[in-house]
């Protein structure tokens, strides 16, 4: 294959993060590239804006008057640069709006909602389209290959605190509240009664339920928090690709579930050091620490 050279310009007008966006569509667009074989010199432009301006876009170039979530514009197809060494592919623009919402929507976090929509108008810039049935299947099952294969969701967890892990964000501590005490439902202590239950969230929105399962012969008893860690360990979930850990217990009321010992240390084993840990009481109150600070000086495989 001969030797790639992608130029990128990019613009992001919402004030959200254009550092941290612009990596990650850089990234994106050679990695896009890569997959679908292109060959050559390129250059792309991408903006991100919100739903007035996409608006705007589509009532004057598309004859649409309401927002969608990307507009493309494929240079190639107007005639310009035809002749060029360099080969413009167009211009990309999402709207952060949109985005939001359907992030949201499908339960997964806005990088990979971005994500998605940038693949979404790059096809299109590549000829790939969705008239009709059979192109539509064609190109959205190309559009899930290139996107589960990137996983801005792992690489990009740069966007999770501006829209979802927010934990001074009631709505999302009460569902994260309930998912525990689901979790917790499930245990099975017919000696201790002590029932645990944890919820491994991981950056691409699944959920991971754990319980406490005691045994006859209680060391082989397993915790909560490693049932969760340990399920999500099965799909690859660990360190980055882990955004938090939550647990409750039957603590009383006015006492935060912690996590034991044995637990903390395969926590630094299968999380990173600064993976949230939220230690739910029973009525529903929270507080927060990192593994580090849950286990400070742990010993790791650097220490072997």
């Amino acid at each position: 294959m001969a030797k790639k050279r992608l130029e990128f310009y990019f613009e992001d007008r919402t004030g959200l993060n254009e550092k941290k966006l612009r990596k990650m569509f850089k990234d994106l667009y050679l990695f896009t590239a890569n997959y679908l074989g292109l060959e050559g010199r390129y250059t792309l432009s991408c903006t991100v804006t919100d739903d007035s301006e996409i608006k705007r876009i589509n009532n004057s170039y598309r004859h649409i008057d309401k927002p969608t979530d990307v507009v493309s514009f494929a240079y190639q197809d107007l005639g310009e640069n035809i002749e060029s060494p360099i080969k413009d592919l167009g211009e990309i623009v999402i709207s952060i709006d949109t985005a939001q919402k359907q992030a949201k929507e499908f339960n997964h976090l806005l990088a990979r909602e971005m994500a998605f929509l940038f693949i979404h108008g790059f096809l299109h810039l590549n000829g790939y389209d969705h008239i009709d049935e059979k192109e539509a299947e064609k190109m959205f099952e190309l559009q899930n290959a290139v996107l589960n294969s990137f996983d801005a969701s792992y690489s990009y967890p740069v966007l999770k605190e501006d829209v979802y892990y927010n934990f001074e964000d009631k709505e999302f501590m009460e569902s994260l509240f309930k998912d525990v005490l689901e979790a917790q439902k499930h245990a099975y202590v017919p000696y201790s009664n002590f029932r645990v239950g944890a919820v491994v969230l991981a950056r691409n929105g699944k959920k991971y339920f754990g319980c406490n399962i005691e045994n006859s012969s209680y060391p082989l008893a397993n915790c909560g928090e490693r049932t969760a860690m340990f399920k999500a360990a099965y799909d690859g979930i660990i360190k980055n690709k882990v955004a938090l850990l939550a647990l409750v217990t039957d603590s009383p009321e006015e006492l935060y579930a912690s996590p034991c010992g044995a637990c903390r240390q395969v926590m630094s084993e299968l999380l990173t050091k600064t993976t949230p840990v939220v230690m739910f009481s029973k009525n529903g109150s929270f507080k927060i620490n990192t593994v580090e600070e849950l286990l400070p000086y742990m010993f790791t495989g650097e220490n072997l």
